[in-house]
């Protein structure tokens, strides 16, 4: 039996294969490219990524004779015919900051409650169709205002699909958990101005009068405020067409993130 060994390299990195004897051409494939492989990949993906850009704005430019679909668009909202532009704003005081202005309390839209929750993210992890997490910030914010969903004359909620609108009449406790459906069969969610014939049921709550997401756009992250608003102008009587009659107890209800977070709020006026 005969024992053998590899002679010792001295070297290290990109000097070993010169050291046993490869050509510096071999040392760049074989070691200096795959160090820089990376680094050059990700100045390649950049110079894309910046290239793509300056081209969509270059297509995106308004040309007269074009008839490419981008300048359609282009031409269709810079025509006026179409409106993107919206904004919404609310400004939230103090009783103490009303009296030291003098404004008459009882004229004035109240925030009653609130509840606010967070549940996980994936839906997996939610006890879907119950959302428990989200009914909780239901509970919390009419816990707060002292009312029941009973004692509302309106509301506003998240109805970024036709399902979630009929969730939510179960998780603020306006229907019975898998009776959503039956609540809008009754029609009492819908405003008696616009219902076709008188509703039967036990109690009568108009519920997005305005049209919700379709009526009012969704840019996210703004339509609590405009839910906000929405309440306002109900329960100071300035909603025009779909004005509820005499609504003093008015509720809004958004949500995220397939009811990852939830916010309920309740609003009035004496």
């Amino acid at each position: 039996m005969t024992k053998s060994s590899r002679p010792v390299v001295n070297g290290s990195g990109p000097h070993k294969p010169t050291v046993s004897g490869a050509s510096w051409a071999r040392t760049i494939v074989d070691i200096s490219v795959p160090l820089v492989k990376s680094g050059i990949l990700a100045a390649w993906i950049m110079v894309f990524a910046v290239t793509l850009r300056e081209l969509s704005m270059a297509i995106l430019l308004y040309v007269p004779g074009t008839e490419t679909l981008p300048v359609a668009i282009y031409s269709f909202i810079d025509n006026g015919t179409f409106e993107i532009g919206a904004a919404a704003s609310v400004v939230l005081v103090s009783g103490r900051y009303l009296d030291e202005i003098g404004r008459d309390k009882n004229k004035t839209v109240r925030l009653f409650g609130y509840g606010h929750t967070t549940d996980y993210l994936p839906l997996d992890k939610k006890d879907a169709p119950t959302f428990s997490t989200a009914r909780k910030a239901a509970e919390k914010a009419f816990r707060m205002a002292n009312l029941t969903p009973r004692d509302l004359h309106g509301a506003d909620v998240h109805d970024c699909f036709s399902i979630t609108e009929i969730v939510a009449y179960e998780i603020l406790g306006l229907a019975e958990l898998g009776k959503g459906v039956d609540l809008v069969k009754s029609g009492a969610t819908t405003l008696p101005a616009v219902r076709p014939e008188k509703s039967n049921a036990p109690f009568q709550i108009p519920v997005n009068a305005g049209g919700g997401l379709i009526g009012d756009g969704h840019p996210v992250g703004a339509t609590g405020v405009r839910q906000v608003f929405e309440a306002y102008q109900q329960l100071s009587e300035q909603a025009g067409a779909r004005q509820i009659e005499n609504a003093k107890r008015f509720l809004t209800f958004n949500m995220g993130g397939s009811l990852t977070t939830s916010v309920a709020m309740l609003w009035g006026r004496d």
